[in-house]
C-alpha cells in the first residue's frame, strides 16, 4: 500500500487489515499533501501485495477526482 502510493515520511496514510482464515480486508485512508482532502476505501482479496496496489490505485484516483 505505502509503495503505491509512494509515501515518504510526511505522507498523510493510515490502513488498519483485518485477517479471517485466508481473507485480508484492508481499510486505508489517504490525505492530500495541501491538506483538507481526504479519501477512503475498503477492500479484501488474499493476496497481500495485489491488495496493497489495489487499494493504492483506489486511493489515488479518488484523491484525484477530488472526492472521498
Amino acid at each position: 500500500f505505502l509503495h503505491g502510493i509512494g509515501a515518504g515520511c510526511r505522507t498523510a496514510a493510515a490502513a488498519y487489515a483485518q485477517v479471517a482464515a485466508d481473507l485480508i480486508t484492508l481499510h486505508a485512508q489517504l490525505f492530500a499533501d495541501h491538506g483538507g482532502a481526504m479519501v477512503e476505501t475498503t477492500e479484501s482479496g488474499s493476496d497481500p501485495a495485489s491488495l496493497g496496489m489495489r487499494i493504492a490505485d483506489a486511493l489515488r484516483r479518488k484523491l484525484a477526482a477530488g472526492s472521498g
